[in-house]
C-alpha cells in the first residue's frame, strides 16, 4: 500500500500516471486527493499555456521562397507558371527560420520546465504547511549554514530566516526555510540538486511562487501574493 509520501512523489514525477494502487489510496485519502488534484490543475494551465498556434509568417514565407511553391503569373505561359528557384537568400533565409525555430523550442521548454518547478514547489509547500515542524532552537544558525552552502545571500531587507527542516521534491532533498522580510512573511524551498535555466512564476488562488535560477541549484520563494514573491525574490543573492 502507497505511503501519502510515496503518492505525492509519484504524483508530482509522473503527473499524468495512474495505477490501480494510486487510485485506491485517493479513494481512502481526502489529503492526497486534493493535492493530486492541484497537481492535475497545475498540469492543465501549462499544457493550456503551451497550446499557442505558430503565426503563418516568417518561417512560412521563407519556406515557400526556398521551396518554390506554384506562382501563377498573368499571361505567362505553362512552362513558367510552375517556377523552382531556390536562391541562396531564400535558403539562407530558411536554414535561419528553421534555427530560430529550434533555439525557441529549446527555450520554451526550459521556461515550461520552471514553470512546472514552480507549480509544484506551491503543491509542496500546501501539503507541508499543515504538518510542518516548528523552527529548533537553532533555527537561525541552520538557515544560514544553508544558503551558504546552496550560495544563495540574503540582502538586509532580510529581517530573520529560520530552518523548518528537509523538503522533496522531483526525486531531490532540499531546505524548507521561512524568511521574514520588510515585504511581508515567505517560504524559501532551496533545491541544492535541481538546476532551473529560467527565472519564471507561477500562482494560483492561495500562494505564487518565484523560482530562481543560481550557481548551486535552485531558489524558490513562496508567498500569498505574486507582489509579495517578487519582491521577496529581489532580496535574494
Amino acid at each position: 500500500m502507497l505511503t501519502c509520501e510515496e503518492l505525492r512523489q509519484l504524483k508530482l514525477t509522473e503527473p499524468h500516471r495512474m495505477t490501480a494502487e494510486m487510485e485506491g489510496h485517493l479513494a481512502k485519502c481526502p489529503p492526497c486527493a486534493k493535492f493530486a488534484l492541484s497537481v492535475d490543475k497545475v498540469e492543465r494551465r501549462l499544457e493550456e499555456a503551451a497550446n499557442v498556434p505558430v503565426p503563418d509568417s516568417l518561417v512560412a514565407r521563407a519556406l515557400r521562397a526556398g521551396a518554390g511553391q506554384p506562382q501563377r503569373r498573368q499571361g505567362s505561359r505553362w512552362r513558367d507558371v510552375f517556377r523552382f528557384r531556390p536562391t541562396f537568400p531564400a535558403l539562407a533565409a530558411v536554414s535561419a527560420a528553421v534555427a530560430v525555430l529550434a533555439v525557441s523550442a529549446v527555450l520554451w521548454t526550459q521556461v515550461r520546465e520552471s514553470q512546472r518547478l514552480a507549480g509544484d514547489v506551491i503543491v509542496m509547500v500546501r501539503a507541508d504547511s499543515a504538518v510542518a515542524p516548528p523552527p529548533g532552537p537553532n533555527a537561525r544558525e541552520v538557515a544560514q549554514q544553508v544558503l551558504a552552502g546552496a550560495g544563495v545571500q540574503l540582502a538586509s531587507g532580510v529581517r530573520e530566516a529560520r530552518y523548518i527542516g528537509p523538503c522533496e521534491l522531483w526525486g531531490t532533498m532540499g531546505a524548507y526555510i521561512t524568511l521574514h522580510t520588510v515585504h511581508g512573511d515567505a517560504k524559501l524551498i532551496v533545491l541544492p540538486a535541481i538546476q532551473a535555466r529560467w527565472r519564471a512564476s507561477w500562482s494560483d488562488a492561495e500562494f505564487a511562487a518565484v523560482v530562481i535560477p543560481g550557481a548551486k541549484g535552485t531558489a524558490a520563494v513562496v508567498a500569498p501574493s505574486m507582489r509579495t514573491a517578487e519582491d521577496v525574490s529581489r532580496l535574494l543573492m
